[in-house]
């Protein structure tokens, strides 16, 4: 295995409008494997009534073997849960 790797973070901040609420935040996600790593978490602030979500990739240059197939499997399927994970908003009445 090589020791290159390829990092990659993004930030993103949503202004909640008035009228709604937050009532669900996708939980933190973190995992780690010998060819990569990945964060994702979101964060209310009531006072700016912003959502702040981050996440990080980092991948390693790394030859897999076949055996290790459902790992990297699991990996990317953990990565792909994430990212489709909603935030839940509700109607202030």
């Amino acid at each position: 295995m090589r020791s290159s790797s390829t990092p990659y973070e993004e930030t993103a901040d949503f202004a909640i409008p008035g009228n709604f609420t937050v009532d669900e935040l996708p939980p933190p996600v973190e995992t780690k494997t010998a060819f990569g790593s990945y964060t994702a978490t979101c964060a209310y602030d009531p006072a700016t009534r912003t959502i702040r979500c981050k996440r990080a990739l980092v991948m390693q240059a790394a030859e897999i073997p076949a055996k290790d197939y459902m790992s990297v499997r699991q990996f990317y399927e953990t990565i792909q849960k994430a990212e489709q994970a909603p935030v839940v908003l509700s109607r202030v009445k």
